[in-house]
């Protein structure tokens, strides 16, 4: 069985949230699709990385960042799908091959994004990852979440291509036979609550001493 992460940071997701999950939970039995919100995964982390991982996480005061942060982990441990909520499988959603070890996603503008990708328990790579998301967060080395915790350290911990322990998929091939657009209706792209602005006027992080 293959497992799938979603994320919503509140306790309660708007139907539209569910309604994701409800098509990856319908596109294929043979997925255990686990939508996680921050409690969940804050507690997640404690059990299967210690207190201190669990701390960084909780320190990452925006949502998009906390999704950033557990993706990388909860996939490290337990293998499988993370998506994003703006994307929904096809009838086929199996984009990967049953030896491939990490599989991401080349954009259209050419770069690697941290959209959807999928990975074996304990990938290389992906342990990597995780490893720099930590030191990013835990330092606060700036203010610019796609820098901290998203897709630029995945761009700099795979930035040569030819690594055999992952393999890329261009954007057009996922969406011609395997993954669509969600069109979740709490989407912030294009807002003012979108992370990209959120950043500009508010620090990134939380003080966990203090809530």
């Amino acid at each position: 069985m293959t497992n799938v992460l979603l994320y919503w940071n509140d306790v309660k997701p708007p139907d539209s949230v569910s309604t994701v999950a409800g098509y990856w939970r319908d596109a294929a039995s043979a997925f255990d699709v686990n939508l996680l919100n921050w409690e969940q995964s804050r507690d997640f982390l404690r059990d299967a990385f210690g207190e201190q991982t669990a701390k960084i996480f909780a320190s990452c005061k925006i949502p998009a960042m906390q999704s950033d942060f557990l993706r990388v982990h909860w996939i490290l441990k337990n293998g499988g799908v993370y998506s994003d909520l703006t994307f929904a499988p096809q009838n086929n959603p199996k984009f990967w091959a049953e030896d491939d070890q990490l599989v991401c996603v080349k954009w259209h503008h050419g770069l690697i994004v941290n959209g959807i990708f999928y990975a074996k328990p304990e990938a290389e790579l992906l342990l990597r990852i995780a490893e720099r998301i930590q030191f990013n967060v835990k330092n606060q080395i700036g203010n610019n979440i796609l820098q901290v915790t998203g897709p630029g350290v995945w761009r700099e911990v795979l930035s040569n291509e030819t690594d055999k322990r992952f393999s890329l998929i261009k954007k057009s091939d996922l969406f011609a036979k395997f993954i669509r657009h969600s069109h979740y209706s709490f989407s912030t792209r294009n807002t003012q609550n979108h992370w990209s602005e959120m950043q500009k006027t508010e620090s990134i992080y939380r003080d966990v001493k203090n809530g």
